[in-house]
């Protein structure tokens, strides 16, 4: 728990909390470095049988050999378009991420093997997620605006022996994570940098030394001198979850060199997953040293391997010769196959040559070396057992074991590693989460777009896809025959499949939602799935070959109605809730209904009579309905006939009336005629009679 002093700046209060962090990690702190030189071989002389580096070279590519690949798929494989469609986004884009040929980054599989060595070494594996983006500016319309360049999420390994976080009992508890920066001036200038290109005053109180102390580790190897270093200012990174901010400070600094809000906004605020440690405490999150476990034993180990090299140096023929025998001496430096000629033979006889030679006896060391050499095959076995790396590891597994022998030993051997394999997947899973957050928090929808190869319409081509649809449907209305129109019928028809697509946004409002993501999508790596495959085809073969004798041994009982169809549905439904296929299969199970009986030969003979009757029935219906179609059209020309006299009758009188007429006219012209004529003839008879 974090004791706050009020008479402390922030800063100085952040320093004082990671002090008191790294206090406590102390004892692990001298012990992790002391292991890394072991594994380095920096004392080879202590330590002539470095087991340390032996079984790390073992265990290490045993645990993580390969980078692994993402998995992203629905969480629950229902129908789901949207989120099958963010799924392969969302895999796309992280296989780019892991798999970036940019040289200025290091890649993915690297940073993991490095985690996994400073895991099985020191006991704490570290990476972060880093979001790494290009400013430009171009100049549009007269001014300069700020164009996004090349971005990307890249990974960044960080020391073991430069990250600390405040306490907690679990990772989820911890308050905050600092990561200590060697700087140089430039460096800091450029940290401290105004947003918009200011350079800053650095603080008076921020020391800069010798960088001594930055490259301790790598200076003996590389053999810098003290007049090359240069000056540095060891300055921590601190997230703070509790203000979701992140600050920069430095020892001896009052105030905060630059503070700034969450830059990543990712789940758990912090940008790297839980550390790798192989070796979990159960007091705390302080890491252990994995190599504790057989410290003793690899103390011993070098012991005895010190001692054999003694006893080996000690091994030498030396003793005494007689000397009135000339050029015995001389017998031990000769070659091979050669003859002396031999003077004063009269003082070997009676004792021959063994006689005059007396040698150190080395009986007795040689049994000496033997027990050592046997101490130390014994020493190792206890290791390998308390390492984890016996018999499989170590192929010590005889020809004439049994196929199920060896089987069975390459399973049970291997187990004790398993969880070291979960804790790399773990980590692995964790870091390919993070990155795919980051990416779809930081990266714009034309840049996932040209990640992934993946082209999906935005939702203002979806509303102008609607508004053309709408445009043209009014214009078919007025115009019916621009449906023979097929270039506008073609665009219209696009339209339609647009307005029904999926959209980035769509995409981008589900994957950037952390509860509809978590819900939705299920981020994995082939080696947490490829274990489940495996049990789900073991589990799919052995239930198809259990339905296959269910039902042929069930099958006939309840068609003869000796077993109930209701008992053989439910030992069904029992035997398909023993595997682990989800409830649709069940549901599926429990709509099957009960089969029809098998039909009666004499039944079914009645029944082909009835339907023969039956169709005969309906032929001589047919038939009655046909004779009565035929009378009815009959009796339909007989009126048209009748309609069609009436008519001719109707037409003649017509003209009869109009000839008729026609004569009445004629006789009443005449008639008027006939009159003028005689009112003419009348006038004339007046007219002579007056003159007489």
């Amino acid at each position: 728990m974090t004791i706050k002093d009020e008479a402390l700046t922030k800063a100085q209060q952040y320093i004082k909390d990671i002090n008191s962090r790294l206090s406590a990690e102390a004892t692990w702190r001298k012990k992790a470095q002391s292991v890394v030189e072991i594994y380095e071989c920096k004392n080879i002389e202590e330590i002539p049988y470095n087991i340390l580096y032996a079984n790390t070279e073992v265990i290490s590519p045993a645990i993580y050999s390969r980078l692994p690949v993402p998995v992203v798929r629905r969480r629950y494989d229902d129908e789901d378009p949207i989120g099958k469609q963010a799924s392969e986004v969302a895999e796309r884009m992280l296989e780019f991420i892991i798999n970036n040929p940019d040289p200025e980054y290091s890649s993915i599989d690297s940073i993991l093997g490095s985690c996994v060595q400073s895991g099985l070494v020191p006991g704490r594996g570290i990476s972060r997620i880093k979001y790494d983006v290009e400013i430009y500016k171009e100049e549009v319309g007269g001014k300069e605006e700020e164009r996004v360049g090349k971005d990307l999420v890249c990974c960044e390994e960080v020391p073991w022996d430069r990250f600390v976080c405040g306490y907690g009992k679990t990772w989820q508890e911890v308050p905050w994570i600092a990561i200590q920066h060697f700087l140089t001036k430039k460096d800091v200038e450029d940290l401290l940098e105004d947003v918009d290109g200011k350079v800053v005053t650095l603080p008076e109180d921020l020391k800069f030394i010798a960088g001594m102390d930055a490259i301790k580790s790598e200076k003996a190897s590389i053999g810098v001198s003290d007049i090359d270093l240069p000056e540095v200012a060891d300055i921590w990174e601190v997230w703070d979850k509790r203000t979701n901010t992140v600050v920069f400070v430095s020892e001896g600094c009052k105030a905060i060199l630059k503070e700034a809000e969450d830059p990543l906004k990712v789940q758990g605020f912090f940008p790297m997953p839980e550390p790798l440690h192989f070796f979990k405490r159960v007091s705390s999150m302080i890491p252990q040293v994995l190599y504790s476990v057989y410290e003793q034993q690899a103390i011993e180990l070098n012991a005895v391997s010190v001692r054999i090299r003694k006893i080996i140096a000690a091994l030498k023929v030396r003793g005494f010769v007689d000397t009135a025998i000339p050029k015995m001496a001389e017998l031990f430096t000769m070659a091979d196959n050669t003859l002396l000629a031999l003077e004063g033979s009269n003082h070997l006889e009676g004792r021959g040559l063994d006689g005059a030679i007396w040698l150190m006896p080395v009986e007795k060391l040689v049994t000496v070396l033997q027990q050592l050499y046997v101490q130390r095959t014994q020493i190792k076995a206890i290791i390998q057992e308390l390492s984890g790396i016996a018999d499989i590891q170590r192929g010590n597994t005889a020809a004439s074991e049994t196929l199920g022998a060896q089987q069975l030993k390459a399973q049970w051997g291997s187990i004790r590693l398993k969880n070291y394999q979960k804790e790399v997947n773990r980590y692995a899973v964790e870091l390919y989460r993070l990155m795919t957050e980051v990416g779809i928090q930081s990266f714009s929808i034309d840049t996932i777009s040209k990640m992934t190869g993946i082209q999906l319409p935005t939702n203002t081509m979806k509303e102008q896809a609607t508004v053309l649809v709408q445009q043209v449907q009014q214009q078919l209305q007025a115009q019916p025959e621009l449906q023979q129109n097929e270039e506008l019928m073609g665009k219209i028809q696009q339209a339609q499949t647009l307005q029904a697509a999926i959209t980035w946004d769509d995409v981008m409002a589900m994957l950037q939602d952390d509860f509809t993501r978590n819900f939705r999508v299920s981020i994995e790596t082939n080696s947490t799935l490829e274990l489940e495959y495996s049990d789900d085809k073991e589990q799919i073969a052995e239930f198809m070959n259990a339905m296959a004798q269910f039902l042929n041994g069930v099958a006939p009982a309840v068609e003869q109605g000796i077993l109930p169809f209701s008992a053989a549905k439910a030992m069904l439904l029992t035997i398909a809730r023993r595997y682990r296929f989800g409830e649709e299969v069940e549901k599926e199970l429990e709509k099957m209904t009960e089969p029809k009986p098998k039909d009666d030969p004499t039944q079914a003979v009645a029944e082909q009579k009835q339907r023969q009757d039956a169709e005969l029935h309906q032929a001589a219906m047919q038939k009655s309905q046909q004779d009565t179609q035929l009378q009815q059209q009959e009796i339909a020309l007989q009126q048209q006939e009748m309609q069609a006299k009436a008519r001719k009758i109707q037409m003649d009188e017509q003209l009869d009336t109009a000839e008729f007429n026609n004569k009445m006219a004629d006789i009443a012209r005449q008639a008027r005629i006939s009159e003028a004529k005689m009112t003419a003839q009348l006038s004339k008879v007046g007219g002579s009679s007056a003159t007489v």
